[in-house]
């Protein structure tokens, strides 16, 4: 059973999350979290190295999934001309290097989701985060020892979990909002596809930072006060007073002054927030309307909060609690994992096969060289243990062993009977290729008797009967010669390689090589290239057999090129 890590590094600290298993069937194990002092936007890595150091000291080193913040990702929408995957990665990077404007496209990695089809081509959803944003985070984590497998964006790290948890098959239509302290990710999911994602620079902080300029106290300490305003019973926070029954300013004391102040921050936040989705909404292609916001982060710890932005945006907005989604086993940080522990999980879970975009950041430069390097002392520590519990039960071992070796042994005969039995059926049937002396009776090699002679005499007649073919091919005239289909294919590039200098580009479509007709679809700059081509062609000995039946040129969709089509008939005597 295997072991995974999600690993969510963010301004400020890391969460972890382990999880037992694999396919559908696993088990969260544990959550950690620890803070880290932000600076100037990022933490600080002497306090993320010990933060890291002491998370690890509970979990394995050897599959970690690792996030890079969206907040850092350059998200566009944009057409390409093609459909098939290999195409496509071909041109994205250079395709999206049009929406980058403060870097090359070498200073990136991108990576794309499909959004949808059109009659040109394909709409992807691209990504592109900066190579030093993505070699920092592994320099975090490479300090305390640990060397990440792969690396995805946190909110779509967000989408795996609450996919995974069955929500997008409930609500396809629907936004994953993860609150956070100083960002807000945003997912718009469309008929179950990641169609948008945001990320606003518009955190919760804000509401602490506007109380401290507001009451004139510092940062932390209104931060402190939230969390007291969170503790206290704020059934009526979305009811306000009357005009009529408002007191005072002189009147009120100094808490109801500090609910005050809290509840016009937190409305400002909801404010703002509203006006970045209903942004986001109105440029979704199609006019879809979520019909669910699923919120997780930080936010969820601000009173009434959610509730607040249900109302204002019209939509119901609910909690992501993956402890009530998943089988857990978390010592007491259920709360904290079902507030902040959705990103980490959904590394996690990518570790272990639940990955529904399949992508992984650490490409090019920051590719994993060697993944076995990195999971043999895992498996070293596996084999030793195994090792070891042979050693302890050695004698109920032998015993099961020679057992199962004894079954599989008496299953040989009877698993190689039938195919034995229709490759003589196929044989005898060759009439009168195979003589009447060289037929082989079905029923010589009987089942049953001991096994090793009865596999022996399988053998033996098996072995008769590809000499008597070989005799009969080798000696028989008019079978026509059979040509390896690979070195036909091997003639054909040889020859388009001779000419690649000559013609500027070449791509090769498909090729279809059978022993009557050999089909080749090609990519060239103009006719006359696929003139001198069709030329060179010709002198490939397996072609130079056949007449050139078809020959066929149209504009290859997107650019200046032709797509040419040859085929060559075996010429019948």
């Amino acid at each position: 059973m295997g072991k995974s890590v999600g690993l969510d590094i963010h301004e400020r600290g890391v969460r972890a999350v382990e999880v037992t298993g694999s396919g559908k069937k696993f088990r969260v194990g544990r959550y950690m979290e620890r803070e880290v002092t932000p600076r100037g936007g990022a933490p600080d890595p002497e306090e993320m190295r010990v933060a890291l150091a002491e998370v690890f000291k509970h979990y394995s080193k050897h599959h970690v999934i690792a996030s890079v913040e969206a907040s850092d990702t350059v998200v566009r929408e944009i057409p390409v001309p093609f459909r098939a995957d290999d195409q496509i990665r071909k041109v994205v990077k250079y395709e999206a290097e049009h929406h980058l404007h403060d870097c090359d496209a070498d200073d990136v990695v991108v990576q794309y989701a499909k959004v949808g089809e059109s009659s040109d081509g394909t709409n992807l959803l691209v990504f592109a985060v900066r190579k030093d944003v993505i070699g920092r985070r592994i320099e975090f984590a490479r300090a305390a020892g640990v060397e990440p497998l792969a690396m995805d964006l946190d909110a779509l790290a967000l989408f795996g979990a609450v996919k995974t948890a069955g929500l997008i098959d409930e609500s396809p239509t629907c936004v994953l909002l993860d609150i956070g302290h100083r960002s807000t990710g945003m997912v718009f999911v469309v008929d179950g596809t990641v169609r948008a994602l945001r990320s606003v620079r518009l955190g919760v902080d804000s509401i602490s930072h506007g109380m401290a300029r507001e009451m004139e106290i510092d940062a932390g300490e209104a931060g402190e006060k939230v969390k007291e305003i969170a503790g206290e019973d704020e059934g009526d926070l979305l009811v306000p007073l009357h005009p009529g029954e408002a007191k005072p300013e002189t009147a009120k004391g100094h808490a109801e002054l500090e609910r005050d102040v809290f509840h016009q921050k937190r409305d400002e936040f909801a404010g703002r927030l509203k006006r970045e989705y209903v942004r986001s909404v109105a440029a979704l292609r199609g006019g879809a309307s979520p019909s669910r916001v699923i919120a997780t982060g930080p936010g969820l710890s601000v009173p009434g909060l959610l509730e607040l932005l249900a109302e204002r945006l019209g939509v119901p907005v609910e909690p992501f609690r993956p402890s009530e989604a998943f089988s857990c086993k978390l010592d007491g940080q259920k709360a904290r994992f079902d507030e902040s522990g959705a990103v980490a999980l959904g590394l996690a879970l990518k570790g272990i096969g639940q990955d529904p975009l399949s992508l992984d950041f650490r490409q090019e430069e920051l590719k994993v060289a060697n993944k076995f390097e990195l999971l043999k002392n895992s498996l070293a520590v596996t084999v030793t243990l195994l090792f070891f519990g042979l050693l302890a039960f050695s004698g109920h071992c032998v015993y099961k062993m020679r057992q199962l070796e004894h079954q599989r042994f008496e299953g040989i005969v009877d698993s190689a009977y039938k195919p034995f039995a229709d490759v003589v059926a196929s044989y005898n049937g060759l009439g009168s290729m195979i003589e009447e002396r060289h037929q082989v009776d079905p029923n010589a090699v009987e089942r049953g008797g001991p096994k090793p002679e009865a596999v022996k005499r399988f053998l033996q007649t098996l072995e008769r009967m590809k000499r008597n073919l070989h005799t009969i091919v080798g000696d028989a005239k008019g079978l026509p010669q059979i040509t390896s289909a690979l070195q036909v294919w091997n003639d054909i590039f040889a020859t388009v390689g001779k000419l690649h200098e000559q013609i500027d580009f070449v791509d090769f479509e498909s090729i279809e090589v059978t022993q009557k007709r050999v089909t080749l679809v090609m990519v060239l700059p103009d006719v006359e290239a696929g003139q001198r081509l069709e030329e060179g062609l010709k002198r490939v000995e397996f072609l130079s057999a056949m007449t050139l039946e078809e020959w066929g040129a149209s504009p290859y969709p997107g650019t200046n090129h032709q797509k040419i089509t040859f085929s060559f008939k075996r010429i019948e005597r």
